[in-house]
């Protein structure tokens, strides 16, 4: 293999000449500590500038080396049915932690959810950070006991600082770069369970066809890829959203609304949509599962689990779906999970 140094040269002075081949061993030499932060920059930066980090294939050669990197996990019998939510985040709404919560209900509903997370970077609140807020201690979740967890209670969670002990070489290169880079758009390729039916959530139209390829490339056999029509991240409670759906190894471009879920269109800048720090995330999120509020905001994350329950093949249609969810919550099932997740994380 050449040199990590001349691989660069390669697609600083000669992109026309890369291929994801190329991409995928500088993510080898990467991902294995054998590169300088200035090699890891470069390496970042070119990609970046010739819009290569862009490229479907590109980003699925360099997931699949960033998969080989991560912890192993065994889900025994449960691994064609495990589902994940999850978005690119970046879209600047800063709003609640919808697909935190839409996992959690989807696992209530039937699903077998492990959901793939990680701190905020750019939002107030992260999906770990809501989780630890309340109450469930994520750094106590080893990659032994997740089998047994979605045995009990159909969820786990997986920290991204857990599983892929390979970010450490990237991590003070990333925060120092002022630019988004192909790591941007890896994390959802990369859930150690190896996910095969998935709900992702992209911040701009132009990312959508590009992610549905790279997730069919990495294995993503049924799937949606969503963006809200005001640029959201996630199934928007107010306008259409964009949808590329996955199916048969094929790619369908389609629009969803509200009223397909039998819902009324919801202004995301309403006051009772709006979401906080982790705290006051974690303390809506109770609210939430305790039937303490069923408002806007419990639709709009009704929403996106239903989608998820599509996705699992629970219903046959969005409306279907969102009857299963919401009797998920009014049950106390969704409660239940969440309880049942701290009780396996204190122990």
């Amino acid at each position: 293999m050449a040199s990590l140094t001349e691989l660069n040269k390669i697609l600083i002075t000669s992109p026309e000449k890369a291929t994801p081949e190329i991409a995928a061993q500088c993510m080898e030499y990467i991902m294995t500590g054998q590169a300088s932060d200035a090699q890891i920059a470069a390496f970042l930066l070119s990609l970046r500038f010739n819009k290569l980090d862009l490229n479907s294939r590109y980003i699925a050669a360099c997931g699949k080396v960033m998969r080989s990197k991560a912890v192993n996990v065994d889900t025994g019998d449960f691994a064609d049915r495990i589902v994940d939510i999850v978005g690119t985040g970046g879209d600047g709404h800063d709003t609640f932690n919808v697909s935190t919560t839409a996992g959690l209900i989807a696992a209530a509903a039937g699903c077998i959810v492990t959901k793939h997370g990680n701190v905020a970077a750019s939002s107030k609140s992260g999906s770990a950070n809501i989780l630890e807020k309340a109450g469930v201690m994520i750094r106590n979740i080893k990659p032994e006991m997740v089998k047994g967890m979605i045995e009990r209670n159909n969820y786990c969670f997986l920290f991204a600082q857990t599983y892929h002990p390979a970010m450490r070489f990237v991590g003070p290169v990333r925060k120092q770069l002022v630019v988004s880079t192909i790591f941007n758009y890896l994390g959802p390729l990369n859930n150690p369970c190896h996910t095969k039916r998935m709900v992702v959530g992209v911040h701009s139209t132009y990312l959508g066809q590009i992610m549905a390829e790279a997730l069919m490339y990495s294995g993503v056999e049924r799937g949606m890829v969503v963006c809200g029509d005001e640029g959201l991240d996630e199934i928007s409670p107010e306008c259409d959203t964009h949808v590329w759906e996955i199916e048969n190894g094929t790619i369908t471009k389609k629009m969803i609304s509200p009223e397909d879920f039998g819902l009324e269109r919801h202004p995301l800048d309403s006051e009772n949509m709006k979401g906080g720090d982790a705290d006051e995330n974690a303390k809506i999120l109770k609210e939430l599962f305790n039937n303490e509020r069923k408002d806007a905001l419990l639709d709009w994350v009704l929403m996106n689990a239903s989608a998820l329950c599509y996705i699992a093949g629970l219903g046959k249609d969005f409306k279907e779906c969102m009857k299963i969810t919401r009797a998920a919550v009014e049950s106390g099932k969704a409660k239940t999970v969440l309880e049942n997740l701290i009780k396996d994380t204190q122990a």
